[in-house]
């Protein structure tokens, strides 16, 4: 497995101080063809954080599994094209105010980065290439990189490839 360095820093999404605020519904987690068990699998990681993914036990399947499920995350956020064109330059934030409004009224752009936010940890963390370690469909990945108006996708995105 090829080791490599990340030398580029990283902005946070604008979003990032409201990801905890994020309501996976059984409305949100249909529109996201997320299951019960994707759904649980969420929670834990966002509870214990990303070293519940790293236990002895098949730590591949585990990382695997919840990659998988933030890449189907992906497919459904860009397959929706009601999300919002305003442009947040990378080195901008957002005030919670103004992120929860994003939240309320683009649910799923709020959901994209949090998906990019958690492969690029993901990344980051174990210092590989994930995506080569097993047969991952990455087109949503592919396609993010054309989703005209946010440049805190492409680039993450870019990051995690």
């Amino acid at each position: 497995m090829m080791q490599i360095a990340f030398p580029v820093a990283w902005l946070p999404s604008p979003y990032t101080s409201i990801f905890h605020q994020l309501c996976w519904s059984s409305l949100v987690l249909e529109r996201l063809s997320l299951s019960p068990a994707d759904y649980v699998i969420l929670r834990i990681v966002e509870r214990k954080g990303l070293s519940v993914l790293t236990t002895k036990y098949s730590e591949e399947d585990k990382r695997g599994g919840y990659i998988e499920i933030l890449l189907k995350m992906l497919e459904q956020t860009k397959q929706n094209e009601t999300t919002t064109k305003t442009e947040y330059a990378v080195s901008s934030s957002l005030e919670i105010s103004e992120a929860l409004q994003v939240l309320h009224h683009d649910t799923l752009a709020v959901i994209r980065h949090y998906a990019i936010t958690k492969l690029y940890e993901i990344v980051i963390a174990t210092n590989k290439m994930v995506f080569q370690s097993k047969h991952f469909d990455i087109q949503p990945l592919w396609d993010i990189l054309f989703i005209e108006g946010d440049s805190f996708c492409q680039k993450g995105v870019a990051l995690c490839l």
